[in-house]
């Protein structure tokens, strides 16, 4: 499997390294302390808890799931049928892929595209078709998507917010994306990992909101990433009852039962919190830094909408390639950022570094100190 530089895995990211004085952003998702209400509630579960889990998730999880969706949506899901917990969304991805698409099959990706999508689309005989986000704003160029898709189109992979670059798809975007696929086959993958990091309320829309395409949809997502902490193997899909019997199949085969504690933990936590992510604000002020301190530097800055990660353009800093930039920036001033062309799948330069800004405000400060130097 392809070795990316940061964000390598939905489900498996390292705390944040500052060996020997360099400070590494470049890690992936949202690694920040588990709330101490979760902590307690998980080490009283572990001393409580007995049984074998259940293998599609413990019914009290699938529901706080189904009135997280009610609540945030106003859309309803059987807890019974239409949701499933498993062990990731690197998981739940790879079983939707093989229980709908076959060797020939072509699945869009747009690019950038995070935790190695493109090769979990390789493993099941499936063709990737790549369309890249525009540069202007991070949308999605859906007359592109027009020309791209065709008779051996199975599967449309978004997500919302985007991991990498913390762009919101707008209700135009799902309008626009209900049109290509009616009449067709296509179903989608929507990956809503990060839906409780909207930094304003404004941007706020999902793919639940439009029930005709709710219809052809598989909704995913890590519970790690909504909670804001990495490492814990857990992860959601919904779909329709008759979208799901092909995935319950393969789930059977493939995820072993998540940690019965931690389900019951995950659950009791989701209904006693509301927001269930606390480090909003963290992150919106952390972007905003990145934004002011550099705004007098040769690098630009892209505004997330959402998200842990900021976009840098450094094409006014040097000519340099990305890969090498980076190499660079740790080198010379002590700060390691991930290069834009490692998700792609043509690691072609793009001259954009991207920044993880989940981390304590002072040393998100201290590194653009020294970025600001350059």
């Amino acid at each position: 499997m392809e070795n990316k530089v940061g964000l390598n895995d939905g489900e498996n990211s390292a705390n944040v390294k500052t060996t020997k004085s360099i400070l590494d952003f470049t890690q992936e998702g949202i690694n920040l302390p588990i709330p101490k209400e979760l902590t307690e509630i998980v080490i009283s579960k572990y001393k409580d808890t007995q049984g074998i889990p259940e293998v599609i998730g413990e019914e009290v999880l699938r529901k706080a799931v189904a009135r997280i969706f009610q609540n945030k949506y106003f859309s309803s899901f059987d807890y019974r049928h239409e949701i499933i917990i498993n062990t990731g969304l690197s998981a739940a991805i790879y079983t939707i892929l093989l229980s709908t698409v076959k060797e020939g099959n072509e699945v869009v990706i747009f690019e950038p595209y995070p935790y190695n999508l493109s090769e979990i689309v390789r493993f099941t005989g499936a063709r990737a078709v790549y369309i890249p986000l525009k540069e202007s704003d991070s949308g999605i160029d859906w007359q592109e998507v027009q020309r791209a898709i065709g008779p051996s189109t199975k599967l449309i992979v978004i997500q919302n917010p985007h991991p990498i670059t913390g762009r919101v798809l707008t209700p135009d975007d799902f309008e626009n994306l209900q049109k290509l696929i009616n009449g067709t086959r296509i179903k989608v993958i929507c990956d809503e990992s990060l839906s409780e990091t909207i930094f304003s309320e404004e941007t706020t829309s999902g793919i639940a909101f439009f029930p005709k395409l709710l219809s052809s949809t598989f909704i995913v997502g890590s519970f790690a990433q909504k909670i804001g902490f990495a490492g814990w193997d857990m992860g959601f899909c919904i779909a329709p009852e008759e979208q799901m019997e092909s995935y319950l199949r393969v789930h059977r085969i493939l995820n072993s039962p998540v940690s019965k504690p931690l389900q019951l933990a995950l659950a009791e936590y989701f209904d006693a919190n509301n927001p269930i992510f606390k480090h909003l604000e963290l992150l919106k002020n952390n972007s905003k830094l990145v934004f002011d301190m550099l705004s007098a530097s040769k690098f630009k800055v892209q505004m997330p909408q959402a998200g842990c990660h900021v976009t840098i353009d450094y094409s006014d800093a040097s000519e340099l390639k990305d890969v090498e930039f980076v190499s660079l920036l740790e080198s010379n001033y002590g700060v390691m950022l991930a290069p834009v062309s490692q998700f792609y799948h043509d690691r072609q330069c793009h001259k954009r570094l991207i920044m993880n800004i989940a981390h304590p405000t002072q040393v998100i400060e201290k590194a653009l100190k020294k970025l600001a130097k350059v």
